[in-house]
């Protein structure tokens, strides 16, 4: 990619010391702007080479031809997968991809969206959003068409994609259970995403099915990723009365539980059965191979594409939910439990 192809619309801004909404404005022929600022902006513009792109995008009826992915971060397995779906359908669609990714840090996610929203693409998918409710009338009110992943948008006014999250987990527990488990604890994912909570609700589900109401202390937090999975199942496995199984609520922390298990010197199955969800291709790949619950990661990015591509082309066709199905994968992760306290009382952490 040459220089020219990487100036964007901040850029400009910076240049000509405007917003970039105002660039956007110029970009697009708003009339309501100060001749003054109109000239500076074009001079910007015509200095760092991003005229050709605006005749371009004019030429085209105003359009970018730009997609725009909002992602929490690039560090997981799962967000690996998640954008490898989303970039395939894209590059089919003869589009480009604009990628931003918020690292967790607090108010980026609605900086980009209000950002992106101003002209710079032509449609927006925000994959796992945290911060929806403060940006989302702006893309509304600025008719930019978006589709999310991984949240249930309950005005039904906004396309999404989704996995029961909830039959998934149930499916799962119903499994640990089958094998004849009975302190089964759970990892959660971050609470502040819709899809930790279904989980925990299939997990409850199953639980009191068999009986067992009083979960509370079964339950215990985690956000996802490796490290999380790892010290829960640290303090998991040091209490008095272990559990014999540990449900992650993502393969990332399952791994995390895998390692903390090991350095107890205790085996997976035969101390202690460990299971996620997502099925990321590290799970068919670790010894013992994960039992998890498979969601079509990819088939999600690549259905969310799709969605978005037909609201960018006919607009005021009206909000699509898609809830995909998932699958439990059985490995050789999960067995029947063991004593696992007696093993406990006579093994050490190990370096």
């Amino acid at each position: 990619m040459s220089d020219r192809d990487q100036v964007t619309i901040f850029d400009v801004a910076k240049t000509a010391g405007v917003s970039g909404s105002t660039v956007s404005r110029v970009v697009n022929g708003y009339e309501h702007i100060a001749p003054r600022t109109r000239a500076k902006v074009l001079a910007a513009m015509e200095e760092l080479g991003y005229v050709a792109d605006t005749r371009a995008r004019s030429l085209a009826g105003g359009k970018t031809n730009v997609i725009g992915v909002l992602v929490d971060g690039m560090g997981s397995a799962f967000m690996t997968e998640l954008l490898r779906g989303i970039d395939d359908a894209i590059s089919s669609s003869g589009m480009d991809m604009m990628l931003c990714t918020t690292n967790s840090r607090v108010g980026k996610e609605v900086e980009y969206a209000t950002k992106l929203a101003n002209g710079m693409v032509d449609g927006l998918v925000v994959a796992i959003p945290s911060e929806l409710s403060l940006y989302l009338s702006t893309l509304k009110d600025r008719s930019v068409p978006h589709v999310l992943i991984d949240i249930d948008n309950e005005d039904r006014d906004t396309s999404m994609v989704k996995v029961d999250n909830r039959s998934g987990a149930r499916r799962m527990t119903e499994h640990l259970l089958g094998l004849g488990h009975r302190r089964i604890s759970m990892i959660t994912g971050n609470l502040d995403v819709e899809s930790a909570r279904e989980r925990i609700v299939g997990f409850r589900e199953a639980m009191a099915d068999a009986g067992l109401v009083d979960t509370d202390e079964l339950v215990v937090p985690g956000d996802f990723n490796r490290p999380s999975g790892y010290e829960a199942a640290v303090e998991l496995l040091a209490r008095p009365v272990p559990p014999t199984a540990i449900f992650a609520s993502s393969d990332e922390m399952a791994f995390g539980v895998m390692r903390a298990a090991a350095e107890r010197g205790m085996l997976v199955p035969e101390h202690l059965t460990v299971v996620g969800f997502d099925d990321v291709p590290e799970s068919s790949w670790v010894q013992p191979a994960l039992t998890t619950v498979r969601q079509p990661i990819q088939e999600i990015g690549r259905r969310a594409i799709g969605l978005l591509l037909d609201e960018i082309r006919s607009p005021g066709g009206g909000a699509v939910s898609l809830e995909l199905k998932t699958s439990l994968v059985a490995r050789a992760s999960s067995g029947p439990p063991s004593d696992v306290g007696a093993m406990q009382r006579h093994t050490a952490p190990q370096s």
